[in-house]
């Protein structure tokens, strides 16, 4: 194939055209990644660890229906 054969008009374009579609699916790509893992350590943040004790009234123990009666 010769170099006369080679339409080189329009060449710049379709690789900065093609440059910025990549860029554009990498960035998306890389900011819905960036949005999942906020959201597990929000996740992660709020949730008590499993098996943790749960404080009611300043106190570790849970509390049985007569200490929760109006005194």
């Amino acid at each position: 194939m010769r170099s006369e054969d080679f339409d080189h008009r329009g060449l710049g374009r379709r690789v900065l055209e093609a440059t910025l579609d990549y860029a554009s699916t990498a960035v998306s790509t890389l900011a819905m990644f960036a949005l999942a893992l906020a959201l597990i350590a929000l996740m992660t943040r709020s949730a008590p660890p499993a098996g943790s004790p749960v404080v009611v009234d300043g106190s570790t123990t849970p509390s049985t229906s007569s200490e929760t009666q109006i005194r």
